[in-house]
């Protein structure tokens, strides 16, 4: 019931159109070939689970029809170059743990650009989180982070100058 709580509406009503349309064609070939009816079953469910894996689905799904954790969590990163504004990497919340293991770490490093090999490190070879480190990086080289740069330590005076 939980992960039914967590859709988006309109996510909700696109899945349960699908789910009609496939009992409504299921409903047609179980009356035209009852026979062939479980061998098709089986292929499908066989593609199904190939497919899920290989064009990952499963991440599709969750960055679209669930509602995001992280905006519950306040975790603010000026990444994106082409805007001055703070904008919510989409990141789950152990990548954004992740993020800001290599955040503290250039903090503790008085801001220099850590090695790619302790950058691979922190992030455990999570390519989302790289990618989201680089943009960082790459606004704060831009000047577009000006009085824009939050480290982790730095939210919880954030969220008291917001209020």
């Amino acid at each position: 019931m939980s992960m039914l709580k967590s859709l988006n509406p309109t996510c909700f009503i696109l899945l349960a159109a699908v789910f009609v349309v496939i009992l409504y064609y299921v409903s047609k070939f179980l009356k035209n070939k009852p026979q062939n009816f479980m061998l098709y079953l089986v292929l499908l469910a066989l593609a199904a689970f190939t497919f899920y894996k290989r064009a990952e689905v499963k991440k599709f799904v969750r960055n679209y029809c669930f509602r995001s954790q992280n905006t519950q969590m306040d975790y603010f990163y000026d990444t994106d170059p082409n805007n001055n504004t703070f904008i919510k990497a989409n990141l789950s919340p152990r990548q954004f743990f992740l993020l800001d293991r290599i955040l503290m770490d250039e903090k503790a490093s008085n801001g220099l650009k850590l090695s790619n090999l302790r950058i691979q490190e922190l992030s455990r070879n999570d390519n989302d989180v790289i990618e989201a480190y680089e943009r960082w990086r790459k606004c704060k080289n831009m000047n577009r982070s000006y009085h824009r740069v939050v480290y982790p330590d730095e939210r919880i005076m954030l969220k008291s100058r917001r209020r």
